[in-house]
């Protein structure tokens, strides 16, 4: 399509944060990781003082770069 194609306007989803899928327990990564002893109270690492949420996501809207 290129620059010639039609637009495609993006939706904003009913959970525009995202925080859905880090509460279901059924994904790969949730049960893969309790197979090797995780649990979801605890964080990551081999002395389990990782990260114990997940990264928040903010959406960006202005037409600028990253850096600016």
């Amino acid at each position: 399509m290129g620059l010639a194609g039609r637009k495609i306007k993006q939706r904003i989803p009913n959970d525009p944060r995202n925080l859905a899928w880090s509460e279901n327990a059924a994904k790969f990564g949730h049960t893969y990781l309790a197979k090797l002893g995780w649990t979801p109270s605890t964080g990551l690492g081999a002395a389990g003082d990782g990260r114990a949420t997940n990264i928040a996501v903010a959406q960006k809207l202005d037409q600028l770069g990253i850096g600016a």
